[in-house]
């Protein structure tokens, strides 16, 4: 692999975690508007798209470790 190949495959990389973080991120964001959330329908709403993303970013950190 030569150094260009290598620069590719950390950009690749880079580029693949920033979308690992940032499922986390949504996950965290739907997570606060639960907590804020005065209905509990919304409230149980958000906090199951949280748990989504929560599953996304988990599943994703898994693979992760595996390569």
């Amino acid at each position: 692999m030569d150094y260009e190949e290598l620069e590719q495959e950390c950009t690749r990389n880079k580029m693949y975690t920033k979308r690992v973080m940032d499922l986390w991120c949504d996950a965290k964001k739907w997570h606060y508007l639960a907590e804020h959330s005065e209905n509990d329908a919304v409230r149980n709403k958000y906090m199951a798209v949280s748990n989504s993303l929560m599953d996304l970013f988990n599943n994703e950190i898994n693979e992760m470790r595996n390569r």
